[in-house]
C-alpha cells in the first residue's frame, strides 16, 4: 500500500508560472470577445439606427439603408446581390447576425 504522502510525491509539481487550462481559456475567450465587440462597435450603431422597431431584425428597406450606410459605394445591382445572399427565400427578415455575416467583407474594408 502506498501512503497518501508517497502518492503526492510522485506527481510532478506545476511550474510556478503555470496557469490552469480553464483560466487560460477564459482569458483567451474574454480577449476575443473584447476584440469582436470593438470590431462591431460602429456597425452596432448603424444597425440600431436602421432597426427602427428595435427588434434586432431588419426588413428589406432597412437592410438597404444599412448597406448604404456601411458601403455607400455599392450600386443597386450590388445591393440586390447582397439582399439575395442574406434573404434567398424573400422572407424580408434579416437578423443582426445575418447582417454581420453578409457584410463582413464590407466591415473589414471600413476598418482599413
Amino acid at each position: 500500500n502506498v501512503s497518501a504522502s508517497a502518492r503526492g510525491a510522485q506527481q510532478p509539481r506545476p511550474h510556478p508560472l503555470s496557469l490552469p487550462f480553464q483560466s487560460f481559456l477564459q482569458v483567451l475567450l474574454d480577449f476575443q470577445l473584447a476584440g469582436h465587440r470593438h470590431f462591431l462597435r460602429h456597425f452596432v450603431t448603424l444597425f440600431r439606427a436602421c432597426d427602427t422597431q428595435c427588434t434586432g431584425v431588419l426588413d428589406e428597406d432597412s437592410f438597404i439603408q444599412l448597406v448604404q450606410a456601411v458601403a455607400p459605394e455599392k450600386d443597386e445591382m450590388q445591393i440586390s446581390q447582397l439582399l439575395a445572399t442574406i434573404d434567398p427565400h424573400g422572407h424580408g427578415k434579416m437578423t443582426f447576425s445575418d447582417c454581420v455575416a453578409t457584410l463582413s467583407k464590407e466591415l473589414v474594408a471600413v476598418l482599413n
